[in-house]
């Protein structure tokens, strides 16, 4: 009988206000893609908040090799920092981009990924 291979992934999500099953939703989503793709099998279970709340989890079986995931929360953090409307996120962009020059972040961010520079940069000046 072959062995079975376990893995531990801790996974903290970025700065994003949305319910923790919204990861959950895209693993599952784009497991079934890549098993299409691939012509494998992977099984992914239903999530399960653990006692203390602080973590959604749920298991991938996938060949010989099995996979815990735990998605530590801290989207009350976020919500309660996230700015409310677009608008007020937009009216903090003169000031961000104005320190971003004068501290001559944006020149060496320039320099050292010019590609990744102009996205970002060239968005906020559109």
């Amino acid at each position: 009988m072959p062995s079975t291979t376990t893995r531990q992934v801790f996974y903290l999500p970025g700065f994003d206000p949305r319910q923790p099953e919204t990861y959950w939703g895209l693993f599952r989503r784009e497991s079934r893609l890549t098993a299409a793709r691939r012509g494998i099998d992977i099984a992914v279970s239903e999530p399960s908040r653990s006692a203390d709340r602080l973590s959604l989890d749920w298991t991938v079986h996938s060949g010989a090799t099995r996979t815990r995931y735990g998605l530590l929360r801290w989207d009350d953090i976020v919500r309660a920092r996230f700015p409310r409307a677009n608008w007020r996120r937009l009216g903090t962009v003169p000031a961000l981009l104005w320190r971003l020059r004068r501290s001559g972040y944006e020149r060496r961010m320039r320099r050292e990924a010019r590609s990744f520079a102009m996205v970002i940069f060239g968005v906020q000046y559109l």
